[in-house]
């Protein structure tokens, strides 16, 4: 089966939810749930998140960058943590050679992204923060476009695309569930 997309990040929901959000985009564009994959941190909230989804996903076993003088021994296994990931990950392109590679930020899209750039696949950045955080920034060097939700992005190759939404957001019927939620905050 081709890889048509692997969407990578995560480490917190912050990026894990809006991944989901692609992903789901994705398959309501016609793209099969197989041919879609979701690349994080094995120690991220993603391993809680994305199993339930049925998306096909992979852990890697990375850790964050840590500024905070305090906790800079966490980071002796940063970088070699980095570079097993990226080779597991360029192995598994090489099989899959998935089409595109969506970062949606954070230390997990690292290996992914890193991979894509060796192996010449198309990356795609997607920042909906006003002020993209640092892998995001690293990463949109790299890519081929940065889907930001800001006109007034700093990224480069950026196009106004606006967040990513879950599905379940954006099936919510405001003047019902406005009626349901008012209602269940007068009897709780």
């Amino acid at each position: 089966m081709t890889v048509h997309a692997v969407v990578t990040g995560g480490g917190t929901s912050g990026h894990v939810l809006p991944a989901l959000a692609v992903i789901e985009a994705l398959v309501d564009r016609g793209h099969p749930l197989d041919t879609l994959r979701y690349f994080g941190a094995q120690r991220g909230v993603e391993t809680r998140l994305v199993p339930p989804t049925g998306v096909p996903h992979t852990f890697f076993d990375v850790v964050g960058l840590q500024r905070s003088f305090d906790r800079m021994s966490d980071n002796i296994g940063f970088v070699p943590r980095l570079l097993a990931a990226r080779r597991r990950a360029i192995a598994m392109f090489k099989a899959d050679r998935p089409r595109v590679v969506v970062s949606v930020g954070g230390y997990a899209s690292l290996p992914a992204v890193l991979a894509a750039r060796r192996l010449r696949i198309p990356i795609v950045v997607v920042s909906y923060d006003r002020r993209p955080g640092r892998s995001s920034e690293i990463t949109a060097r790299w890519a081929a476009a940065c889907a930001v939700a800001f006109p007034d992005s700093p990224l480069p190759r950026a196009r106004h695309t606006g967040a990513p939404v879950r599905r379940e957001i954006r099936r919510i019927d405001r003047t019902i569930d406005r009626r349901a939620a008012a209602e269940h905050a007068t009897t709780a």
